[in-house]
């Protein structure tokens, strides 16, 4: 065998050949490396637990030295070095907003302002800075070790207590909800806007999360589901994830599956909006039902309560129609190309590269350094997330997969302890930015509980009453016949208002005299009714 090729290796890439061949042919090792992966340890674990450690402090050694300048090593290549410092679209260089400052048109807004109205509105910037960070904390991701670094991150925390506190204590049933979205861990390379992107790792990368979770669990909780632990897992459709890669996730050391209770939430998406944003043409191919699992200990057992931002009810497994709102900054976190093409970790960057052509009738996504995206293509917006917190009683939440940031969103404005996990730090501060944006725009709208009068009248914003807060909007009805099945307390009133003034409107017409001309006919309708009256003062007379 000529291994003449050897000699034009540095030393520390020698040092590494002779150990994986070491690895590789050599039998030594097999049952300590065999022992080390069933219980699911890390790679450093598994260097420490081999006799590998001689092997692996020479080739740090060699590292080091290169570093110094040992004669050895070789100076890396061009190619090497641009693959250290990747850019995209020439804007490497580009930096995110300093994370404690409000958005670029909030401050030229403020800076418009005269000193008086400024001093005002700068002591409610500094508000809203503290109503984010009072609820909402967000960690950046590391490439390695996953689920020691969760598993870290919850002990001793604020949401880790409410995980392990005593149901008898507690007086109520309560859950704190652990999110893991596909659809927001990644992005497909190749029309992103239709396609969904493969679950990292082919399911690793989840089975870390629940594994670091699971593990910050104390006594016979440890490495199990809690109390009130409730996992929500979206499949993503039918271009999610695979229901035996999430499953091999909820698993002991030993491979065997956790007790665990799933309920399967069926959530449909509003057609027209479906159809308005994404403008294909599909025949009957459309696909707008999806499947949100609940994972928990024991079935879930919650007080019934009503929807608060949907018609239903916790009490069945339907949620929905969902809106799906147009691509535009007023529903939507927006990003031109050059800033969101840096927030993507090289994890998520090798983890997401899907090709191939997407659905018929789809046209390339053609980027452009200042062309404006979402942050997340497919992720639902924040009232489902806010549903699914008020049916379920949620008191905290764990976001491994922050996407768009619309959980944190959800969790802004009911006011419920947030913990996500970016892909990178300037993924958590874009976020941290468009968080401050929602809130920013609830301090100023009248009737919401974040409202300040102080605040619109500094802003010069002409001064409105304060009304009730508004019904959640739902999606319009696909036919005029829905309405009346769905019809509200509201709606009943008007229909009785209008019941009583006909009746007035009869009664005075059969005391008038005979001799007098026939009024015109006079129409009333009522469009929250879905049924028009029409009152003939001719055939009341008769």
């Amino acid at each position: 065998v000529d291994l003449q090729w050897k000699a034009t290796l540095s030393k520390p890439a020698e040092l590494l050949v002779s150990f994986i061949e070491d690895v590789v042919f050599s039998q030594e090792y097999d049952s300590n490396i065999f022992f080390a992966c069933k219980q699911r340890k890390e790679a450093e674990d598994v260097l420490e637990s081999c006799p590998f450690s001689e092997k692996v402090t020479a080739i740090q050694e060699a590292l080091a030295d290169r570093a110094k300048g040992d004669q050895y090593a070789l100076e890396p290549s061009q190619d090497e070095q641009q693959e250290a410092c990747p850019r995209h679209d020439d804007t490497s260089s580009l930096q995110v907003e300093d994370c404690t400052e409000p958005p670029a048109p909030i401050r030229r807004e403020v800076e418009a302002l005269k000193p008086e109205p400024r001093a005002i509105v700068q002591k409610h910037l500094a508000a809203c800075w503290n109503k984010i960070d009072t609820i909402v904390q967000l960690e950046a991701e590391p490439e390695k070790a996953v689920a020691s670094f969760m598993e870290k991150r919850l002990q001793h925390s604020a949401i880790q207590k409410l995980r392990e506190a005593d149901k008898s204590a507690a007086g109520m049933e309560y859950y704190v909800m652990i999110v893991y979205d596909c659809k927001s861990a990644g992005e497909a390379s190749s029309h992103p806007q239709t396609r969904v992107a493969p679950l990292q790792g082919n399911g690793s990368h989840l089975k870390d999360f629940v594994r670091g979770i699971l593990a910050a669990n104390s006594g016979d909780c440890k490495n199990d589901l809690g109390p009130h632990d409730l996992f929500i897992i979206p499949n993503g459709a039918e271009e999610g994830i695979a229901a035996k890669q999430w499953y091999d996730g909820f698993k002991d050391v030993e491979g065997n599956p956790f007790a665990k209770a799933t309920r399967t939430l069926k959530v449909t998406l509003d057609e027209e909006g479906y159809f308005s944003r994404y403008g294909l043409t599909r025949g009957y191919s459309y696909n707008l039902t999806e499947d949100v699992f609940c994972i928990t200990k024991q079935p879930l057992d919650m007080p019934p309560r009503s929807g608060k931002h949907f018609t239903r009810s916790n009490r069945s497994n339907f949620i929905g129609p969902v809106a799906i709102p147009p691509f535009t900054s007023d529903h939507h976190h927006m990003l031109p190309w050059k800033i969101k093409s840096q927030c993507f970790s090289d994890k998520v960057k090798a983890s997401c590269r899907v090709g191939g052509n997407a659905a018929e009738g789809a046209e390339p996504l053609q980027r452009k350094p200042d062309a404006l995206e979402p942050m997340s293509w497919h992720q639902l917006t924040w009232t489902f997330w806010a549903e699914l917190c008020h049916s379920h009683n949620v008191t905290g939440i764990i976001d491994c997969t922050v996407g768009a940031g619309y959980v944190a969103e959800a969790a802004l404005r009911e006011k419920i302890p947030y913990l996500g996990v970016a892909m990178t730090v300037m993924h958590a501060n874009l976020v941290r930015q468009y968080l401050f944006g929602r809130m920013w725009e609830l301090m100023q709208k009248p009737g919401g509980e974040h409202y300040s009068a102080e605040l619109h009248e500094a802003l010069g914003l002409q001064a409105t009453q304060k009304a009730e807060p508004a019904q959640p909007v739902q999606p319009a009805p696909l036919h005029q016949n829905a309405s009346r099945s769905t019809g509200d307390a509201g709606q009943s009133a008007k229909g009785d208002d209008l019941a009583s003034l006909v009746q007035k409107m009869l009664s005075g017409a059969q005391g008038q005299s005979e001799a007098k001309p026939p009024p015109k006919k006079k129409q009333r309708t009522d469009g929250a009714a879905a049924a028009s009256a029409v009152v003939d003062l001719d055939e009341a007379e008769t």
